[in-house]
C-alpha cells in the first residue's frame, strides 16, 4: 500500500460493559485507569488489532468477571480533522458557526478544523531493546516503587500528551512483547481530540 499520510487506526481492548462509556467520552479519572502502566496512567491503544483482542481476552478472568471481551477502534487523521459544528467552507448565508472545544487545553480550530495528533506534545520510543535505557527508565519510573507521579516535564504541565513505544513483557528483565506497540493518551488535551473523532466504534 503506498504512503498517502493515511489515517491512523488505533484499537483499545476492553470488556463489553465498558464499550458505551469509552465511545461516549474517555475520562482520565475512570476507575479502570491505573497508575502501574508502562507510560503511567492514561488511555492505552495499539495499532495492532491482534494485540488489542489478546489483551481484551484476558480482562474477564483477571479484572472483570462475568463480562465479555470487546475491542473499540478509533480512526484518527494525522494532521487535521473536521469536528461536528465546524466547517472549513462558508455556506450560502455566510460562514457557518464554529463550535469551540469544550476543554481550554485543546488546540483551537483553524479554518474550520481542529489539529490532531501531529501537533500534540509526544514522546516516541522505537527499539525497546535491553540496552535502550531511555525507554526502560520511563517504564521503571511507573512500574517500580515508589511509582512516578508524572513524566517529569518542566513547565505548567508535567505530562506528555501522547507516548508511543513497545509493550513491555517483563520490565525487570527488560523484555518486550515482540511485534507490539502501544499509543497512550495522558492529558485532557489529548483525550479531547480522541473523544471528538467521528470514525470510531466497537468491532463485532
Amino acid at each position: 500500500m503506498p504512503w498517502t499520510n493515511q489515517e491512523l487506526r488505533l484499537y483499545h481492548g476492553t470488556v463489553d460493559v465498558h464499550v458505551a462509556s469509552v465511545l461516549e467520552g474517555i475520562n482520565l479519572n475512570h476507575p479502570a485507569i491505573r497508575r502501574a502502566h508502562d507510560f503511567g496512567p492514561g488511555f492505552y491503544t495499539t495499532s495492532s488489532l491482534h494485540q488489542a483482542q489478546k489483551w481484551a481476552a484476558t480482562l474477564p478472568k483477571r479484572r472483570f468477571p462475568g463480562t465479555r471481551p470487546a475491542v473499540v477502534y478509533f480512526v484518527m487523521p494525522r494532521d487535521v480533522m473536521d469536528l461536528p459544528g465546524i466547517s472549513a467552507n462558508a455556506g450560502e448565508n455566510g460562514p457557518r458557526p464554529v463550535r469551540r472545544p469544550t476543554n481550554p487545553g485543546m488546540l483551537a480550530p483553524k479554518n474550520g478544523r481542529a489539529d490532531v495528533i501531529s501537533r500534540l506534545e509526544c514522546a516516541w520510543f522505537v527499539r525497546g531493546t535491553e540496552s535502550d535505557d531511555d525507554y526502560w527508565s520511563l517504564v521503571e519510573h511507573f512500574r517500580g516503587y515508589p511509582r512516578g507521579e508524572d513524566h517529569c516535564r518542566g513547565g505548567e504541565i508535567p505530562w506528555y500528551d501522547v507516548v508511543a513505544g513497545p509493550l513491555s513483557r517483563a520490565w525487570v528483565n527488560r523484555k518486550v512483547v515482540q511485534a507490539s506497540d502501544q499509543v497512550s493518551f495522558h492529558t485532557p488535551r489529548a483525550l479531547e481530540i480522541l473523544n471528538a473523532l467521528q470514525d470510531k466504534g466497537a468491532l463485532p
